[in-house]
């Protein structure tokens, strides 16, 4: 819909590129004008309403509230010239997808991005948000003062977790819906979904950087559920693991079928990754925890059929 060099929302922000379009996003990497910084820019379709006062501002406004250095942030949004737009940080860096390749990491790095990640879920879900479009291509390695960075963008059907409602309606906000390999089996599934089913995907994560693979076959037709099967244990696809035992059990603890037997908050699964020496202690989450509210309670999910 823009074109480069194209100045948009009241001369805000000069359109430097399109980045891609979704089904229901265009989104375009732009320089904010007033004060000379690279921005993305996604402008949402209209068949989601002008909701800004409802939940989906409501949402919004939630993501702009996390402040965690492995989430990317959310800096404005609105209606302007006959869209909704939605503005984030710009992260430069390589997807996890294309550092991953088909090689997986030394443990100590895997197990560093891993608790990050792990970490930057737990401030979103203190907000009362879950991801639910966590994947190797929403997660970007930035290189940082302090060291390398996992960042997660791309809140594609982020959505509040309301438990006056079975939460079964999903938003979309920032993103092109995911790929279905990257799901809980209960959202694959249709089912309502909670803080368990990101850190589900986030096991995905840890045994894809692990491995080098994923543990579930894609699906091959629109009713296939890889997830609610059994993934190749990990010890199995990555032998070398085998002086790592407690990780290899975090990572799939992450993907059991059953959301009551995974970790039930990502704060509980970073403590347990405080006992990998490799991570050291959990201080950016611990902050991120302080002076919020309390996480809103879990539903029950429907545990797919064994």
């Amino acid at each position: 819909m823009w074109a480069a060099d194209q100045l948009v929302l009241n001369g805000r922000f000069k359109i430097l590129s399109p980045l891609g379009k979704g089904a229901f996003s265009e989104a375009y990497l732009a320089e904010q004008v007033g004060l000379s910084r690279k921005v993305v820019v996604k402008t949402l379709s209209a068949q989601l309403g002008h909701d800004l006062d409802g939940r989906f501002g409501a949402e919004v406004r939630a993501l702009a509230a996390v402040d965690h250095p492995s989430v990317v942030r959310v800096l404005d949004f609105g209606v302007g010239d006959g869209v909704v737009f939605v503005v984030t940080e710009h992260v430069e860096g390589t997807s996890l997808a294309k550092a991953i390749g088909t090689e997986p990491f030394l443990p100590d790095r895997a197990l560093a991005l891993f608790g990050q990640l792990a970490e930057g879920l737990g401030a979103i879900h203190a907000r009362g948000l879950v991801h639910l479009g966590l994947s190797a291509d929403t997660v970007f390695l930035a290189q940082t003062p302090l060291g390398e960075r996992a960042r997660m963008a791309d809140f594609g059907v982020a959505r509040l977790l309301d438990p006056a409602t079975e939460g079964s309606r999903l938003t979309a906000v920032l993103a092109p819906v995911q790929h279905r390999v990257y799901q809980s089996p209960e959202q694959a599934m249709g089912a309502p979904t909670d803080a368990r089913s990101d850190l589900f995907v986030l096991g995905i994560l840890g045994y894809q950087m692990l491995s080098g693979r994923l543990p579930f076959a894609a699906p091959q037709a629109p009713a296939d559920v890889p997830q609610a099967g059994s993934p190749v244990p990990l010890a199995e696809a990555a032998p070398h693991l085998k002086d790592h035992p407690r990780l290899v059990e975090l990572v799939m603890r992450c993907l059991e079928k059953d959301p009551a037997a995974r970790p039930q908050q990502a704060l509980e699964l970073v403590q347990r990754l405080t006992a990998v020496p490799e991570v050291g202690e959990p201080t950016i989450l611990m902050e991120a925890y302080q002076g919020l509210p309390p996480a809103l309670p879990l539903r029950p999910a429907a545990a797919p059929a064994r």
